[in-house]
């Protein structure tokens, strides 16, 4: 009988100490925790984005050019043309502004997107975005730029990137570089 009282008191204390373990533990006490920040954004507007009449993703292929059509500092040549398009927008949006950034990396001195191609001597060649013939600087403020306005929830607006020459005698070798582009709609 005594052995079987000794039995339940060491019982009931060893509950009464798992217990304390567990209510220490949901209290956060322990080393095991974290912070999450989730971040989403209300716009007025959402449409279909295109590059080009295809997906919002593309690749503008400019045509080859000779070292001695750009040579020259801040010589520039053969402009190649792209088009983004908007449509099925929905809510009030009347217009749509676009801004463009470098994928990665930063702009040129120029305010241009600089070579990323690494497998070739440097070209010491980069590539000017236009809107409306005008040069896009890069490193400057975007939002005096050409928009499109909205009609039956559609619009679109064209574009163009150049060769542009940072040196008196540019080198041989490919020009590839990616940029972002980002919409806001008022």
């Amino acid at each position: 009988m005594k052995l079987r009282k000794l039995y339940m008191v060491m019982s009931a204390c060893a509950l009464v100490s798992l217990s304390g373990i567990n209510a220490a533990n949901a209290a956060g006490t322990g080393t095991d925790k974290g912070k999450i920040q989730f971040s989403g954004e209300v716009i007025a507007s959402t449409c279909e984005v295109s590059l080009d009449a295809s997906a919002a993703d593309g690749t503008v292929t400019l045509d080859k050019v000779s070292t001695t059509t750009i040579a020259g500092v801040g010589t520039t040549a053969l402009p190649a043309a792209f088009v983004i398009s908007v449509s099925g927008c929905s809510g009030d949006a009347t217009d749509v502004g676009v801004s463009f950034a470098p994928a990665s990396g930063a702009p040129d001195s120029n305010g241009n997107l600089a070579n990323e191609d690494t497998a070739t001597t440097p070209t010491k060649v980069s590539l000017q975005l236009l809107d409306a013939g005008t040069p896009i600087n890069l490193n400057g403020d975007q939002s005096k730029g050409s928009k499109f306005t909205l009609v039956s929830g559609a619009g679109s607006l064209t574009y163009q990137v150049q060769y542009y020459s940072n040196d008196a005698a540019p080198a041989v070798g490919k020009v590839t570089a990616n940029a972002t582009y980002e919409l806001a709609y008022n």
